[in-house]
Order: C-alpha cells, then structure tokens, then sequence
C-alpha cells in the first residue's frame, strides 16, 4: 500500500492536491517491480476529497497507455461535485460533524481562492451558466436521488438567477480536477469496477449516490455499501481524548485540585476579587459513565467559572471499568453535600448555588436535585442546568433514538455498551432492554403517562416508526435487569410531590441527538407540576458538542451557543 502525503493548504491551493496525487500515482505504478507489486490487481482508494482525488485520477489514467491500468476505484464518503449544494443529504445534515456545510464551504473557499463574501451564490447556484445547467443538470440533479432519501427533503429553486460577476469569480470550479462526476459518457465506460462507500448521517451522501447512478448507467460493475454506523465510538472518543480535548490554564481563573474524601474535585474560582459572595455552581461531568474527566472538561468548567464569575466544583467521580453501580451517583451526592456544607470557605452564597451536567451529569443533576430536598440542613438548590441530559434508561424507542440512533459522539450501540458495563449486565439482554420486554406491565401502565412517545411533540417525530413497545414480559429478563427502575437511573419517575419541589430548571435538547426527546419528557414533567422551564433547543447541535467549543478547527457553532445561553442564564440568578 502507498499512501499518498499531498500539500495543503493555507500555503497550497488549487490544483495542488490533484496534480501532487497524480504525479505520486504515476511514479509508483512505474516502479511496481520494485515493491513487488501485480500490475493486475492496482487499486485506488480515499475517502472524501481523497475520494475525489481518486475519481479524477482514475479518469486522467485511462489516457495513460504506458502505465497499468487501475483494476478498481474505491471510494469512502467522496466528494465528486462541487456545484449542486442543494442536495437532500446537504438540506439534511448540513450541521452534523464532522463535516458540516458551512466547514465544507469554507474549505472549498481556501482552497480554490475564492473570497468567502462569494459562499451563498455558490449554495445556490447563482454563479452556473444556464447553458452548463442545461448540460449537466441529468447528472447532478437531485432527481438521481432515491426517494427513500428524500425524507424531510425541501426541493429549492435551483439554480438562482445567473449572476455573472459570480461566474467570473468561480469558474475554475468547472474544471475537470473538481467535477469528475461530470465526465463524458465515453470516459465513465471505461473506468474500472468500483467499491462505494456512503453513510447515511452525511452531508456527503448524495454525490455517492449520484457517482453510482453515473456508473451504473454506463455499465461500470460496482458495490455501495449505504448506512454505514459512523464509526467504534469507544476508540474514537479515546483518539479525541489524546488528541484534541487538552486543557489550557486560563490566567483569568484559579484551579485547585481537591480531595473529598477519597473523590478528586476541582475548584475553579475567578481569579478576581469580589466585594460579594459569588455564586456556586456544581459541575457533574458527561462520558457516559466510562468516558470524560476533569481534565476533559477542565475547559468548559473554566470558561462557565469565568464568564459568570462563579465559583464552580467540578465533581471527579469514579468511573467504568473499575468501578459499577451505584458508585457514580453515590460519588456526585457525597461530594456535592461536602461542598454545600463549606460554602463559606469558598465565598459562596448559600442562596445562589445551581447543580449543572451534561449528558449521564445531567441526569446526576436531577437525581441529585430530588434527593437534596430532604437535606433541611443544607442549603437548597437554587437551579438546575441540565445540558442534553439522559434522565431514563426504560423506553429506548422514542423518536430521537430511531432518528439519531447512528450520530456521533453518543450512538445507540455505544450507550447500551455503557448502560450494560455500568448497571452489570449481561450484554445479551441488550435487545430485551430496547425492546422493553424487561417492564413488567403493571409498572409501564403506571408509567406510561411519563414515558411514552406521546409526550414528544409532532413535530419531532418525522421519520418515526411507532413499535410495538413494550414488547411480551420477559420475567427472566426483568430479573436481570430490574435494578434499571431504581431511582437514580429513572429520576425521570419521582413522584409528582418531589417533582412539584424541585427548583427551576434551565433545560439544553439538541437535535441530532439520541437524549434528545428525554429533555422533552422531563421538560413536560416539570411544567405539568408548574416548575419554571427555560427550554434552549439547538437545532444545529449534537450530543457532547459542548467540549469542542474552543478546539478550532474541530468546534462548531452550537457549542458556543449553548455555553453562552448557559452563562447568560446562571448570570440571571
């Protein structure tokens, strides 16, 4: 295997990459001897713009009579046009990492020097003369799109009205290095056999299916390999714990390192001095119960203790593999009274201390909530800030988990991982938990009103299948599993007394997100029993997008948003 290193840009432009790879390319097949390599069985291979690279090589190959031809064309995720931005897959995951629209506009900006003032006439079209639309309109219209991929598809008015002065500035986007979807017929029937890789959660899922189409027209023999799970999420996560999530030591903020008892915590405390005491903000960190650290989220803690001039506990508790239920939520309790008990020490006000998690932190938010309302000897909770929260592990066929069950950083596979290592169970009843055969039926009658699919509101159903849920009780599957109903994974299910108690709540839903349609059962629980709901929905966000706010080139615009409608919430108490 040969592994292609090209230029890049900010110092290279286009056409760089695609005359770096083929020149590479043209080298090795003339020196296969040395590598002991069959000239018969030569294949290429990329993924996105690699894919690209692979398309247009493959096609300038052909012409090349003194080299081995290429015996297949393998190509993950390509991208094969650069014209059509109004596909379906575009429209519908335009904002799900790691390639959004805007970070693709943007790349295809650098690369190809054209000013980004230029990116709404590239969306839509306005820079395509009719007579090339006319031309190639049958190859890259969203007609070629299988309407079982059309699904909250809205068809545009595309392309816009002509604007010259655009084409003038983008007409270099028309050569044949960027558009090899658009080769003649001639060329297309030549090209060998191709593998094709497409995944569903992906902006670029179309131009495989319009590549394949091309191919297949011509009579290119080939695979697509479609819906494809994103990836292993346990070794991704950890790639981003090495590589990407590191702490940086803010000069505006003071950070102690703590033990309470045998539980790390980490104060954060504006380094400032206030004429007032401040408020207290306790942190419970997400990772599924096997991921996450105070040094994971040493950033975003800093930045909350920072930008509302708080003092915030950071709570380190112990975690997957080592340690199982009910040691978690046991860690978050003890460590959150210690705190509440020497308020005084930190110049806290007992009056302004919030809980606040996301993701399992923000299900430890709630559970813990509910259990301090019995503490007459501490101070009360003042807010609970429950950022994409998982607040029950029963009913896994609502909307969200159907639609977002495959979206990183938190797929169904992956939590059900988690959920099974942390309560110990037995991964085979994995199915019988998502099936709901472990409920006993006079428990789901009688919660039912809490946890049913029809407290999600309509229009967040869109491509819901409604199952039969729960499924036939399986007596020996609810033995397995029955300490799933115990109050600390289900606080979703405290009685409408202790529910009616709770302190108000500022409530964060993303929506490509599996939890998502959790913050909207326990919003509707609140609001029933007339707790005050602030409800920030992020229409762009996905699940754990908080810790990517400050690692550029990785961070997207929703892990700003939901940071800062935080700190303008807690600044507010």
């Amino acid at each position: 295997m040969k592994l292609c290193r090209y230029r890049k840009f900010p110092q290279y432009h286009y056409p760089v990459i695609a005359d770096d790879c083929l020149n590479a390319s043209i080298h090795f097949p003339r020196t296969l001897k040395t590598y002991g390599v069959d000239p018969s069985r030569v294949v290429v291979c990329g993924d996105s713009t690699g894919g690209a690279a692979v398309t247009h090589i493959t096609q300038v190959l052909l012409g090349q009579t003194d080299l081995p031809q290429i015996r297949a064309q393998i190509l993950i995720y390509p991208i094969v046009q650069s014209i059509n931005f109004q596909l379906p897959s575009t429209q519908q995951y335009q904002n799900v990492p790691f390639l959004t629209q805007d970070f693709l506009m943007m790349c295809l900006c650098k690369y190809m020097a054209i000013d980004p003032s230029w990116k709404d006439a590239i969306l839509k079209g306005v820079y395509i003369p009719p007579d090339v639309w006319k031309k190639y309109r049958k190859w890259l219209s969203y007609d070629n799109i299988p309407k079982s991929f059309k699904n909250k598809y809205r068809e545009p008015h595309f392309p816009g009205p002509f604007n010259e002065a655009a084409y003038l500035e983008m007409k270099h986007l028309f050569v044949v290095e960027n558009q090899s979807l658009l080769a003649d017929d001639e060329i297309i029937a030549q090209l060998p056999e191709a593998f094709l890789v497409s995944c569903e959660s992906d902006v670029l899922r179309d131009h495989t299916l319009l590549y394949k189409k091309r191919l297949e027209d011509q009579g290119v023999p080939g695979n697509i390999l479609e819906k494809l799970n994103i990836c292993y999420m346990p070794n991704f996560a950890r790639f981003l714990h090495e590589r990407v999530f590191r702490k940086t030591n803010d000069p505006k903020v003071v950070v102690t390192n703590l033990l309470y008892g045998t539980i790390p915590v980490r104060l954060f405390q504006p380094k400032v001095t206030s004429s007032r005491s401040r408020r207290g903000i306790i942190y419970y960190h997400g990772g599924a119960g096997l991921l996450g650290s105070l040094d994971f989220y040493h950033n975003v803690c800093s930045f909350l203790a920072r930008e509302t001039d708080s003092v915030l506990l950071a709570v380190g508790y112990r975690k997957l593999p080592q340690c199982h239920y009910p040691v978690i939520a046991s860690d978050c309790l003890n460590a959150s009274i210690h705190f509440l008990r020497t308020l005084k020490t930190y110049g806290v006000d007992p009056s302004r201390v919030v809980v606040c998690g996301d993701s399992i932190g923000g299900g430890l938010g709630v559970y813990i909530s509910q259990i301090l309302l019995g503490q007459k000897d501490l101070p009360q909770i003042r807010a609970q800030i429950l950022i994409y929260p998982i607040i029950q592990c029963i009913n896994f066929q609502l909307p969200s988990t159907q639609q977002y069950q495959n979206i990183p950083f938190l797929t169904r596979d992956f939590m059900m991982m988690c959920l099974c290592k942390y309560l110990v169970i037995d991964p085979c009843w994995r199915d019988a938990i998502l099936k709901g055969l472990c409920i006993p039926p006079d428990f789901w009658m009688k919660y039912q009103k809490w946890l049913s699919a029809d407290n999600i509101p309509k229009s967040f159903k869109n491509k819901y299948q409604e199952p039969h849920f729960p499924g036939p009780f399986n007596e020996a599957a609810y033995l397995e599993t029955k300490h799933l109903f115990d109050i600390e994974n289900e606080p979703l299910l405290a009685d409408d007394e202790i529910i009616a108690q709770l302190p108000e709540a500022f409530l964060v839903s993303c929506e490509s997100d599996i939890l998502r349609d959790d913050t909207l059962l326990y919003k509707k629980r609140l609001e029933d029993q007339g707790i005050p709901v602030t409800w920030y929905h992020v229409k762009d966000g996905f699940h754990a997008c908080i810790l990517l706010f400050d690692r550029k080139p990785f961070s997207f615009p929703c892990s700003q948003k939901i940071l800062d409608a935080v700190v303008r919430y807690i600044k507010s108490i």
